[in-house]
């Protein structure tokens, strides 16, 4: 089939209701509210997401602006 491509709170709502159970209903709820809405919930979100949820001790660090060239992203 052909795919779509689905950003923010589409994205969002998309993995939700595949995941099944609450998470599906939780999705069609939340569906059912204006797009803008909830991208702006999304994106709120976004912004404070590294202080709720800590990256693991184990994570590979953000690389220094000098040492960025040596990479391909």
């Amino acid at each position: 089939g052909r795919m779509a491509l689905l950003t923010r709170s589409a994205a969002a709502l998309e993995i939700a209701a595949r995941l099944g159970g609450a998470w599906r209903v939780l999705a069609r709820l939340l569906g059912a509210l204006p797009s803008a809405w909830l991208d702006a919930a999304y994106d709120a979100i976004a912004r404070v997401r590294k202080r709720i949820f800590a990256a693991p001790k184990d994570a590979c660090p953000i690389l220094p602006p000098d040492l960025r060239t040596r990479f391909d992203y």
